[in-house]
């Protein structure tokens, strides 16, 4: 806050008095501190929510411009959250192990590309179902 105070909105300045940090950082910091409000979630933003990732698909920054009170961080957060609560499918070894290692094999770490072709998977919860699966493989990414 004390450096806000000093330079207002000029967040490049900011980011330098603040090691570390980058202008991205300290704007989404100090929005996230404008907004505790608001991080509050209704059902009708949950609804919101899911039916913005089914149009725009995983898409923070485009989701955070149509959901004017919360930011990309907040959204994200959410979003992985709800996903948790409803799509928490056992992960199928056999099948899904299989497929796993061949979209692996030809798509590498564009976990984005791979979640987008595994059914019911987020990239977030993807990815964290591959990591456990990498060990067991002993795939190094």
């Amino acid at each position: 806050m004390d450096a806000y105070n000093i330079f207002e909105s000029q967040w490049k300045k900011i980011s330098e008095a603040i090691p570390g940090k980058t202008e991205f950082q300290c704007i989404q910091r100090w929005e996230m501190l404008q907004n505790e409000q608001l991080t509050i979630w209704t059902r009708e933003e949950d609804e919101q929510l899911i039916q913005l990732v089914l149009k725009y698909g995983e898409d923070w920054k485009q989701l955070a411009l149509i959901m004017k009170n919360k930011i990309q961080t907040q959204i994200e957060t959410r979003f992985i959250d709800l996903n948790i609560i409803f799509n928490s499918q056992p992960w199928n070894e056999e099948e899904e192990d299989n497929k796993l290692l061949d979209l692996f094999d030809q798509y590498g770490t564009k976990w984005n590309q791979i979640a987008k072709l595994m059914k019911d998977r987020s990239v977030k919860k993807f990815d964290l179902i591959f990591r456990k699966q990498s060990i067991k493989f002993q795939i190094i990414k």
